[in-house]
């Protein structure tokens, strides 16, 4: 696996209508990897913390966090879809994992990351079926009965640790792997 990462980009920065650095960036990314690649995908977590993304959209645009993270996540998805014409990559999106109890935040505001994740994920799922996309599903490893994690998985607030790599490496091996299964 070689990382090429799009510093700062947002699963938001794709469903724009309008280039941006962050798709240049990707598209230029995604044309350096030769065809018919295995390239997994994982966006989305910046835009569900809970100063930034999401959570601050929805106070401003006032509209329903669902609507707008099923918006964004569709033209996320389809943003990529039409990238690959060219590439014929084999792409694996990956879903966001639970999200570590913030005790510096409110419950309310913990409460309201954990959904915004659980909500981002069953978009993403609900795409991967429409489109027969692949899911790597670390949100469902990483959570507990109170939609957090414990942390056995992070190396920090945000970020996974390699302790996720046989879990993952199981779901790649595993037949069913379409459509988020």
């Amino acid at each position: 696996i070689k990382p090429l990462i799009t510093y700062g980009a947002k699963a938001f920065h794709f469903s724009s209508n309008q280039n941006n650095y962050f798709k240049a960036i990707t598209k230029l990314n995604l044309e350096t990897i030769p065809k018919n690649s295995i390239v997994f995908l994982s966006f989305g977590e910046i835009d569900c913390r809970p100063t930034e993304g999401f959570l601050g959209a929805v106070k401003k645009q006032k509209i329903s966090i669902q609507h707008l993270i099923a918006k964004v996540v569709k033209k996320y998805v389809n943003w990529f879809l039409e990238q690959n014409k060219r590439n014929t990559h084999k792409f694996y999106f990956i879903n966001l994992p639970a999200p570590i109890y913030n005790f510096e935040l409110s419950p309310k505001k913990n409460n309201a990351v954990a959904n915004c994740i659980s909500l981002f994920n069953s978009e993403l799922e609900s795409a991967a079926k429409k489109f027969d996309l692949r899911i790597i599903d670390v949100f469902t490893t990483t959570k507990n009965s109170d939609g957090f994690t414990d942390g056995i998985y992070n190396l920090d607030m945000r970020h996974l640790s390699l302790k996720i790599m046989p879990e993952i490496e199981r779901q790649l091996n595993s037949p069913g792997l379409y459509n988020g299964n």
